[in-house]
């Protein structure tokens, strides 16, 4: 597969399977991994010329739990659109949201929508409280230094 779409990004072209004709096409490409490709590379796992087109413009993204930050705003971010497509208006206490912010996200930001999603989802009151939290959130979350 890695071949096919090198192909495709060289030339600039393909030709659509049982056909014969080729195809222009304009692409850009955006990618993104959380393996370490150019360890892939150095094991033959991963064709070293698509590395290079891929790598043409390189941003590294810190994970989420080296940006904590971040989460408190993307936490309302996702909350607000549950809200809305919802109709609800739910808000987080101040313990549970600094019960979020300390988790250590190994899923990064899609575990954090899919958490938002789910508790907005089964919650009975307006007020996101602690005890809201899945427990495995609530165990393994880094409060004062201690889990």
């Amino acid at each position: 597969m890695q071949t096919k779409i090198l192909k495709i990004l060289q030339d600039r072209s393909f030709t659509r399977k049982g056909g014969s004709k080729k195809i222009g096409v304009s692409v850009r490409m955006i990618s993104a991994t959380s393996k370490r490709i150019q360890k892939d590379k150095e094991l033959n796992l991963f064709n070293p010329q698509l590395l290079q087109i891929l790598q043409s413009t390189h941003i590294q993204l810190p994970p989420l739990r080296e940006r904590r930050e971040d989460i408190k705003d993307l936490i309302l971010f996702f909350l607000t659109r549950e809200n809305n497509k919802t109709g609800k208006d739910i808000q987080v206490s101040n313990d549970a949201m600094n019960v979020l912010a300390q988790y250590t996200w190994p899923g990064n930001i899609r575990e954090l929508q899919s958490i938002v999603q789910h508790i907005s989802s089964i919650i009975k009151t307006d007020i996101v409280q602690k005890n809201d939290i899945p427990t495995e959130i609530q165990n393994n979350a880094i409060i004062d230094g201690q889990k």
